[in-house]
């Protein structure tokens, strides 16, 4: 299952790249991809399935990622969400500490 997110991921990103005259991804391009990877590999070990959206906006510096329960599960307790939430403001923190971007981006983490 996780393979054929990640191959679901990868295929996007190649059509999206292949649809550009330049023919190489965004920083952006790269940051949403890797950031979905990594808050995908942390939810995957959560007793609540949930599906992960990473969207950066590059105008406005804003990295919008919204959280919501898979197809097939309960709706979880607001104190549940606000953990989910505060996991992954952790997760994305840390990569854009690592990669030097911290300060670039505004960061917008949802449950919805």
């Amino acid at each position: 299952m996780k393979r054929i997110f990640i191959l679901m991921g990868i295929a996007l990103f190649v059509c999206f790249s292949c649809s550009k005259k330049d023919k190489h991804p965004t920083r952006e391009e790269w940051l949403e991809v890797y950031l979905t990877q990594k808050i995908k590999n942390t939810t995957e070990l959560w007793k609540q399935r949930v599906a992960v959206i990473v969207v950066i906006d590059p105008k406005e510096k804003t990295i919008v990622t919204s959280l919501t329960s898979s197809n097939g599960q309960d709706e979880i307790s607001e104190t549940a969400k606000r953990e989910y939430v505060e996991q992954v403001e952790v997760i994305i923190n840390s990569i854009l500490e690592d990669c030097d971007l911290a300060k670039i981006y505004k960061l917008v983490v949802q449950y919805i």
